[in-house]
């Protein structure tokens, strides 16, 4: 479990970290949203997901 746990976590960072990379930059003037959820069973690693997420000027909620 926490070996899963680890690695779910490693690869939402990274696919977060790498998200500029993949030229999916939307115009700030565009209105669209889009959802993402994140099944980690606990929010260990939402400071990490946020920070990535606030560099990259994401607006988002955690709940």
């Amino acid at each position: 479990m926490h070996l899963r746990f680890s690695f779910n976590a490693y690869l939402t960072v990274a696919l977060l970290s790498i998200w500029p990379a993949l030229g999916l930059a939307v115009e700030a003037s565009c209105p669209k949203t889009i959802y993402l959820t994140f099944d980690t069973g606990n929010m260990s690693v939402a400071q990490t997901v946020a920070d990535i997420l606030n560099r990259q000027q994401v607006k988002a909620t955690f709940f």
